[in-house]
């Protein structure tokens, strides 16, 4: 393995070959993207569910939502808000999140009861 420092890297210029780059057809993306394995036409977002209902359903902020499943928070505020979409890995996950959440939590290892509570607030006395 070659490993190079930051500067190393920054005082490399980059090796493009514009001209030809420049050249290149869509037909030739297109078929460069199949042999990659990319369907016709390239990827389209996945609908999933919405992700404040599931969450409200689930009775979990964003904070501990986003801690059970190990992204950022800003993550699922992104996502909620539109900002940014969910990877298909991601959409998966909340499928079956949404399907199964007592699977899921459990196969990631939290205890769907603990993740519904707000970090930092104690508990109300019965």
């Amino acid at each position: 393995m070659i490993q190079r420092t930051l500067d190393e890297i920054k005082a490399t210029p980059p090796n493009v070959d514009w001209d030809k780059l420049r050249a290149t057809t869509e037909e030739e993306i297109a078929r460069q993207a199949a042999d990659d394995g990319e369907p016709p036409g390239g990827y389209e977002p996945q609908p999933f569910a919405d992700l404040k209902v599931l969450r409200a359903r689930l009775g979990m902020s964003q904070d501990s939502f986003a801690a059970a499943i190990g992204v950022p928070a800003g993550t699922i505020r992104n996502w909620e808000q539109g900002r940014t979409y969910p990877d298909p890995a991601a959409i998966t996950l909340l499928r079956i999140i949404e399907g199964a959440p007592e699977v899921a939590f459990g196969v990631l290892g939290v205890k769907l009861g603990a993740a519904r509570r707000r970090p930092g607030r104690p508990r109300k006395a019965a």
